[in-house]
């Protein structure tokens, strides 16, 4: 209805465990879902934009590894969608 699709497990009408999960802008959604969300390991494909690592409802939250293309690699701690303290930028 809304566009994005999804490619995996259905449990009561919602994505529940491993699956792909492409929205209607493109951005690509890789890993385990919990309630339509990308929740454990998981990796999100934007255009410019590469994220592989823990996940909580489908943002970054915990050890992982994120990519900005052209531009710089961030390896650590994330903390709902953001940058914690401790980390390496290359």
């Amino acid at each position: 209805v809304n566009g994005d699709h999804f490619n995996g497990i259905y449990i009561k009408n919602q994505s529940n465990g491993e699956g792909i999960m492409i929205k209607s802008n493109g951005d690509k959604y890789e890993g385990n879902f919990y309630k339509e969300q990308l929740n454990g390991k998981g990796k999100i494909i934007k255009k410019d934009y590469t994220y592989e690592g823990d996940c909580f409802n489908s943002l970054p939250h915990g050890q992982g590894n994120e990519i900005i293309k052209d531009k710089e690699t961030y390896y650590g701690t994330f903390k709902n969608g953001k940058r914690a303290e401790n980390g390496i930028l290359v």
